[in-house]
């Protein structure tokens, strides 16, 4: 499902537009070549929550959030950290919470020498995470601070069904502060339950004796988490699975207590790692990035992007890789499937019919489907893929007002 929201939104801006006219700017916001927004999400009334960094006039960088209407204009602003000269504030996620209001999630090096008044907790230490929850207006209802004197990286925080809260990062080294987990090596993976009111519920942390950072978790269908990242560890600490080579992909799966319940890796001789993950019938994808050739328990050679179909204990019942010559967009941005579609005139739709392209991974099948109205989709065409990308023509569409596509992966 994941990956057919993502191409939906796609064809909006691509495909739906281009079989009628060139897409038009409707607004645009923040500055080029100076600050930016890393995280950008779309708010249930239509509207849009953006989280980012911006230098403040002591070069400091301090994390920024801005609320906008559906039409691009700010409701409001909020900025803060870096309290202290030479202490930096990053954002590096925020999402929408149920009942309004966001909570937002900060590498945080701010209140290490003197406390800092955006922070309830001062600093343990280097880069810590910090959990700041607000309300539809952008105040702060609550804040925390978790790590410890090492260094705690934030990766993602997300909502759960009871309103707590569950957050990603990954760690190095470090003692006291309120990280209670076990460093097993170098890196590690930290998974931590919070209630919601931000209070740490238990915390949990994966890893071996190597280098071993985390890129996204999901919830899954039976109350549990899958947790995806890259391990550059051999069998030690928590981690059971092998190495296979410089970085494999891991995958670890928990149940709804944090307790693990597998962990498998898969590559080959060189660097391997997860971008994404999903679950969809009954079966998980990981898709990511290999640079290997066939080695390890990878059976491709194509190097470049890298998808896996994972059973719900972890064996591997299907894999494709594209490689980077191939398809570049696999590179980029490894979810796929992807449509997309070159300017068009009316006349060049109605003879011989609108054009565009299905990019995905080759021996998939692929189902395109079309809607005039965004509400009723029909079967359009299925494809299973001999090479990365094949053109589809519509000779339907000539004379129509307006037609949206978009393409899911069948099982």
């Amino acid at each position: 499902m994941k990956a057919l929201l993502v191409l939906a939104f796609s064809l909006l801006h691509w495909v739906a537009f281009a079989a009628v006219a060139p897409p038009t700017i409707q607004w645009k916001c923040g500055k080029p070549y100076a600050d930016g927004f890393v995280v950008t999400k779309q708010t249930g009334d239509g509207g849009y929550i953006l989280a980012g960094d911006i230098h403040d006039a002591r070069d400091n960088v301090d994390f920024n959030i801005l609320r906008l209407d559906a039409n691009g204009g700010v409701l409001w602003q909020k900025t803060g950290g870096s309290y202290e000269v030479r202490y930096d504030d990053y954002v590096a996620d925020i999402t929408p919470v149920s009942g309004g209001g966001f909570v937002a999630f900060i590498k945080s090096a701010s209140g290490l020498t003197s406390l800092d008044p955006n922070k309830t907790d001062g600093s343990f230490g280097n880069d810590d995470c910090w959990v700041i929850r607000l309300d539809p207006d952008g105040n702060t209802l609550w804040d925390h601070t978790f790590g410890a004197s090492g260094a705690d990286h934030p990766v993602q925080i997300e909502q759960l069904p009871d309103n707590g809260f569950a957050f990603t990062a990954y760690f190095f080294d470090g003692t006291g502060g309120n990280r209670s987990s076990t460093n097993h090596g170098l890196f590690d993976w930290w998974f931590v339950r919070l209630d919601a009111s931000g209070n740490k519920v238990f915390e949990r942390s994966f890893g071996g004796t190597g280098d071993d950072s985390l890129t996204k978790f999901i919830r899954t269908s039976d109350g549990g988490f899958l947790l995806v990242g890259q391990s550059g560890s051999p069998v030690s600490g928590n981690k059971t699975s092998p190495q296979y080579g410089q970085h494999d992909i891991w995958v670890v799966r928990l149940d709804g207590k944090g307790t693990k319940l597998w962990d498998r890796t898969f590559g080959g001789t060189e660097h391997d790692w997860a971008a994404d993950a999903w679950e969809t019938n009954g079966y998980f994808v990981v898709a990511g990035m290999s640079y290997s050739g066939i080695s390890g328990n990878k059976t491709n050679a194509a190097t470049g992007g890298w998808l896996l179909g994972l059973d719900r204990n972890g064996t591997k019942l299907w894999e494709r890789a594209v490689a980077e010559n191939e398809c570049a967009n696999a590179v980029e941005y490894p979810l796929l499937p992807r449509l997309d579609a070159a300017r068009q005139t009316a006349a060049s739709i109605n003879n011989p019919g609108f054009r565009f392209a299905l990019t995905g991974f080759p021996s998939l099948t692929y189902v395109i489907e079309r809607s005039s109205d965004l509400t009723v989709w029909q079967p359009f065409k299925t494809n299973t893929l001999i090479n990365s990308r094949v053109e589809i023509v519509d000779f339907s569409a000539a004379g129509s007002p307006r037609a949206f596509y978009r393409a899911r992966a069948l099982p």
